[in-house]
């Protein structure tokens, strides 16, 4: 005879694992007769062979059970209408207790979790005939606030924890207090009144989720971290961005400060705005951050070309005008002329005092 421990280990070994019988053999130090014997041997079987024929006595669950039962049933009420004073499983067994009941708490915590999961509340479908929804309450103009409301510290590289996972805050907020409220699908963070970030609420565990735009205004003043920004790393930008980025690099020993000054523009414009004059000032050659700024700013410029004018909204221009009189134009010469004589001979005054004056000193 062999330990039935014995026989499964070599059925495991030799049908699971694919040992052959006789590695199993020499393993064991058994005969290999004795491993096929062992291997064709029927399961034992997991049905019970002994059977109760009478319930077991217990004289006192059968004393304590009637009344757990009524107190249970007392909190069903006590529940809708006075939470606070239903029956717990402790001031059960002390009741019991005082009744001479010598049944222990943990039985009847036990017990009473048993009923809890058994009763569960159902509930009437309700179908109101036409006319009677105009005496129910208005529904709420916005949907109800479910989620929890807290206070986080942000950190110095700009993150709060919510849930084991970090979430990006403006960097400007570092060292601060801010409020962070969290319903089942956004994350948001306020300063006061101000909404300062809003994100996707992630359920995994130990994420970081970040928002490029909240890195900006340091980027600006540590340019040489551009390259490693994990916010900029993981961040939904397109490819042309890092290929610009590289470009700017290569060209320019501030490239990195010239990308962060690109990066900024998404601060007031659309990624998709800034990535369509980001390839318009790249194909004109050399370029820079003022570049994009510049056309971004000449697409945001309006039609400024003049519809043409309707003439029957100004009647009184449509006239026909006398025409000019050309002899003002004629007594404008003659004035002019005559300032031109008027100077000519205040010019000749001080050339004949000076004749005058060489005269009288030879």
């Amino acid at each position: 005879m062999y330990p039935v421990a014995l026989r499964d280990e070599i059925r495991t070994w030799v049908l699971i694992q694919g040992k052959s019988q006789r590695a199993t053999a020499i393993h064991f130090g058994l005969s290999r007769n004795t491993v096929a014997k062992l291997l064709v041997e029927e399961e034992a079987s997991n049905v019970r062979q002994y059977q109760r024929q009478a319930p077991c006595k217990t004289p006192v669950r059968d004393a304590a059970l009637p009344h757990i039962e009524k107190w249970l049933k007392e909190n069903e009420w006590l529940e809708r209408w006075a939470p606070k004073q239903c029956w717990t499983a402790h001031r059960m067994w002390v009741e019991l207790r005082k009744l001479g009941i010598p049944m222990g708490e943990s039985t009847v915590r036990m017990y009473v979790q048993e009923k809890h999961q058994t009763t569960k509340p159902a509930f009437v479908p309700l179908d109101f005939a036409p006319g009677e929804r105009s005496h129910l309450g208005p529904l709420p103009t916005h949907a109800p606030d479910v989620g929890p409301l807290a206070e986080v510290l942000v950190h110095s590289t700009g993150r709060v924890r919510f849930q084991t996972n970090d979430y990006s805050a403006p960097i400007q907020y570092a060292y601060q207090r801010l409020t962070l409220k969290a319903d089942p699908f956004r994350v948001r963070l306020s300063a006061g009144e101000e909404l300062v970030a809003d994100h996707p609420r992630c359920y995994e565990k130990r994420q970081v989720i970040e928002d490029w735009r909240h890195y900006v205004p340091l980027l600006l003043k540590k340019s040489f971290a551009v390259p490693w920004a994990s916010a900029l790393r993981h961040a939904d930008l397109p490819s042309s961005f890092e290929a610009a980025r590289q470009e700017l690099v290569t060209r320019r020993a501030d490239g990195n400060r010239e990308f962060a000054r690109l990066l900024e523009l998404g601060l007031t414009h659309t990624v998709e705005a800034v990535d369509a004059a980001v390839a318009l000032a790249r194909g004109q050659g050399d370029w820079s951050a003022d570049t994009v700024r510049q056309l971004l700013r000449w697409a945001a410029e309006e039609d400024s070309t003049a519809l043409p004018l309707d003439p029957a909204r100004y009647p009184a221009s449509q006239g026909s005008a006398p025409p000019p009189d050309l002899s003002a134009y004629n007594r404008l010469l003659e004035v002019r002329h005559d300032r031109r004589s008027t100077q000519g001979r205040c010019n000749e005054l001080p050339q004949a005092v000076a004749a005058h004056a060489d005269g009288d000193g030879l």
